[in-house]
């Protein structure tokens, strides 16, 4: 639930950051091109604009494996530990 929650906010929040920095280059000059400011922005925000695209692609699947892994080798301890010996 929370990959869901967390891969859509992390692209909605790169689209916001672009769309405040496309709004405040608009205004000081309206014949600048979308080209020219998606460049702008992202010399300006790289890191956090790859942050915003890798984390999702890599780091959610990573922590989801990880998090699937753990539980399983717990379910097995407890069932193997849980058995009668009579």
């Amino acid at each position: 639930m929370y990959a869901c929650f967390g891969l859509s906010y992390f692209y909605y929040d790169v689209v916001v950051m672009f769309i405040g920095a496309y709004l405040e280059d608009k205004q000081e000059d309206p014949q600048r091109s979308l080209l020219y400011i998606w460049t702008k922005f992202y010399r300006k925000k790289k890191l956090i604009i790859l942050h915003h695209i890798l984390l999702p692609i890599v780091g959610f699947p990573a922590v989801t494996v990880s998090v699937l892994k753990f539980f399983f080798k717990l379910f097995y301890f407890q069932k193997k530990n849980s058995r009668c010996n009579l």
